[in-house]
């Protein structure tokens, strides 16, 4: 509703740094006292059961609204995940992660100062994901 896109830049997918990036959206002093809503897809870190536990726990400030499988079109982030991909990654060798991180952030950045883009993306970046933890 307000356009933002809270993301946290993590080297792996896995349901660990996926619940702490829930609990870091709910810890945003911008979204303190309010309601969230998610709109998520079938992703596995999304279904695992740690995740629907963390989730089911906090149903006071979270809502889950699941978008229908196989249907990505529906998602308005998956656009700027292409996007991403398109402008971060495409065609490029990365040496290491901390190259591909630093590609990913420059193009993040390019689309928060953009006036063409509906989002207002929120990013950060956590140390290491061990340390944040």
């Amino acid at each position: 509703m307000t356009g933002e896109a809270h993301i946290l830049i993590f080297e792996g997918k896995k349901t660990d740094e996926f619940i702490f990036f829930l609990g870091w959206l709910i810890e945003l002093p911008c979204h303190q006292g309010k309601r969230l809503y998610l709109f998520m897809d079938n992703c596995s870190i999304h279904n695992s059961k740690r995740s629907q536990r963390f989730i089911v726990a906090r149903k006071n400030c979270l809502t889950v609204i699941w978008n229908a499988p196989y249907t990505p079109e529906l998602n308005l982030i998956e656009r700027f995940w292409k996007h991403l991909k398109e402008t971060a990654i495409c065609n490029e060798f990365f040496g290491d992660v901390e190259g591909l991180k630093a590609a990913v952030v420059r193009a993040i950045v390019l689309v928060m100062k953009s006036e063409e883009h509906r989002m207002n993306l929120k990013a950060g970046v956590p140390k290491k994901f061990s340390k944040a933890a």
